[in-house]
């Protein structure tokens, strides 16, 4: 009987005991619930945060996610440099406290999350909201806003050496002008990097990305330009200068290079302009059945009519012609008179 009492007593404390723990226990729970920061051990992004408030945290983490400093540099030297926000890249401040808050909210008034959070701290991850401006990284990324002189790419071309007759190349020259909207996504892609990672972000140097300068279109080792260079070569050292007694008529590249037909990469000489030319030089210089005006010696003028002139020279067209040709495929100097009939 007195064992019975004994046990019902015993029984009766442990249960007012247990009820005493919980009671306490609640009260503890309903205390720590009511703080307004965080619990100890807390983590928020890899940061302890023991002890501060979402505002708190709000305002460190914007430091830490702002800090990056970021810089361009062409041939070695900055060129362009900045804080993230002068590109364009800010933090929404209100959306991150609304997310601290909220991990905060989570910490005291889920009671798991609150018990394991008083046991062993809390562990939360947030990703920080960036916000984009791409007016403002194009106002910051542009070739005006560079330090360097644009210089325009050129293209290797043909040009004519007076002195020795021929043609040659003229090299390329490569530029430093590129399209700004290249610039500006490259600055882009690499900057997401930064903001995109999780982390606060180091400082960021990337050089200049030289596959966006203007080529130029054509190069010295370009196939249709040395093709069209040593086309014109082949001709263009021709020479022949015509000997009428006392008169010389010369006939060189200034002349033949009116002559020279370039097709499908192949180079010939206009037959048709040639021998007009011959007839126009016959038409010129022959002297045989045209009149002849003579001063006699009693001081009186005479015209012999051209059907009575014999005397005289006569070109040979078709012979003349046909030397013509001769001579500038042969790309020589040479003097000469013209081919006469008589």
């Amino acid at each position: 009987m007195r064992t019975s009492i004994w046990i019902k007593v015993l029984i009766g404390i442990l249960l007012g005991a247990l009820v005493g723990v919980l009671a306490g226990c609640g009260i503890y729970l309903k205390q720590q619930s009511e703080q307004t920061t965080y619990f100890p051990g807390t983590s928020i992004n890899g940061y302890d945060v023991s002890g501060q408030t979402p505002e708190q945290v709000c305002s460190d983490l914007l430091q830490k996610y702002s800090a990056p400093h970021i810089s361009l540099e062409e041939d070695g030297e900055t060129a362009i440099e900045g804080s993230l926000a002068d590109f364009g890249y800010t933090i929404n401040d209100q959306s991150l406290l609304i997310a601290l808050q909220a991990d905060q909210e989570q910490q005291r008034n889920n009671v798991l999350t609150l018990i394991e959070s008083l046991l062993s701290g809390g562990s939360f991850q947030e990703e920080i909201p960036f916000l984009y401006d791409r007016k403002v990284l194009e106002a910051k990324v542009n070739a005006a806003a560079l330090p360097k002189e644009r210089r325009s790419s050129v293209d290797a071309e043909m040009k004519f050496d007076q002195a020795k007759s021929e043609y040659y190349i003229e090299p390329e020259v490569y530029g430093n002008e590129f399209p700004d909207a290249g610039l500006q996504d490259f600055m882009e892609n690499a900057i997401n990097g930064v903001v995109a990672s999780g982390k606060p972000g180091s400082d960021l140097t990337v050089g200049f990305p030289t596959d966006l300068y203007y080529l130029p279109e054509i190069t010295q080792d370009d196939i249709s330009l040395n093709n069209l260079v040593n086309l014109y070569n082949q001709y263009s050292k021709a020479k022949i200068t015509y000997v009428f007694g006392s008169q010389k008529e010369v006939v060189d590249w200034s002349t033949i290079q009116n002559w020279v037909i370039i097709d499908n990469g192949t180079a010939s000489l206009d037959e048709e302009a040639m021998y007009e030319y011959v007839v126009d030089l016959a038409y010129r210089y022959n002297t045989r059945y045209y009149d002849r005006t003579f001063n006699t010696s009693i001081g009186t003028t005479i015209t012999i009519p051209g059907d009575w002139n014999t005397y005289g020279y006569t070109v040979d067209e078709d012979a003349e012609y046909s030397q013509l040709y001769a001579d500038v495929l042969a790309n020589p100097s040479t003097e000469r008179e013209p081919v006469y009939y008589e």
